[in-house]
């Protein structure tokens, strides 16, 4: 009988011990991999121009891979409509990822018009939502980030065709660069969290 209520006693404390190692190690991990990604992200800030060619070139690869796939996918295609509006996605798909792979001062050109594009959006849009809450409390932060976006989008246009060589590059370095860096605290946030809520474990008393 006494066995019995030590073995009991001893289940929780168990259980809480492994659900704290496994909240340790997954703080541990997201520290680990934030950190690698907070190195990539101070890289690409040292070497834009090396990392907007690298993204280029990753969306070359991804689109041609996709063109692929959609050839692949016409033999399947129910009816022949189905097959030939498979292969007019992959010959869209397959044109655009070579034009990229071969030509990456142009995919540079194309994607910074198009980062111009969502600034110029968004900050049309951020400002429309200021004005639409301008009598709410916090509408000014709304109207000055969406005047930061057009401006930032202004810079990049009008800095066309030199701003297409490291824009990209600078933008993906900095989202890296803050989602490592967040990584790391969160990691660091649930470890310190666990560690402080963790009930110390003691030994049964079985009565010697």
């Amino acid at each position: 009988m006494s066995t019995d209520t030590q073995a009991e006693s001893e289940m929780p404390a168990t259980s809480e011990v492994s659900l704290s190692n496994a909240l340790q190690n997954e703080g541990r991990t997201l520290m680990v991999v934030g950190g690698l990604l907070a190195v990539l992200g101070f890289g690409a800030l040292l070497f834009p121009l090396l990392s907007s060619l690298s993204v280029g070139l990753f969306f070359g690869a991804a689109l041609a891979v996709a063109g692929f796939a959609h050839v692949a996918h016409a033999f399947s295609a129910p009816g022949w409509k189905g097959a030939l509006g498979e292969i007019a996605l992959a010959v869209v798909f397959l044109v655009a990822g070579l034009v990229m792979l071969v030509n990456p001062v142009l995919t540079l050109a194309t994607l910074t018009l198009l980062i111009v594009s969502y600034f110029a959006v968004e900050g049309v849009v951020l400002l429309y939502f200021a004005w639409s809450l301008r009598s709410e409390r916090g509408w000014v932060w709304s109207a000055v980030s969406g005047a930061l976006s057009l401006a930032l989008a202004g810079l990049l246009f009008v800095g066309l065709p030199a701003t297409a060589a490291w824009a990209l590059g600078l933008l993906f370095g900095v989202n890296l660069l803050a989602t490592g860096l967040s990584m790391i605290v969160v990691g660091n946030g649930a470890r310190t969290t666990d560690v402080a809520s963790s009930p110390s474990v003691t030994r049964p008393d079985t009565g010697d």
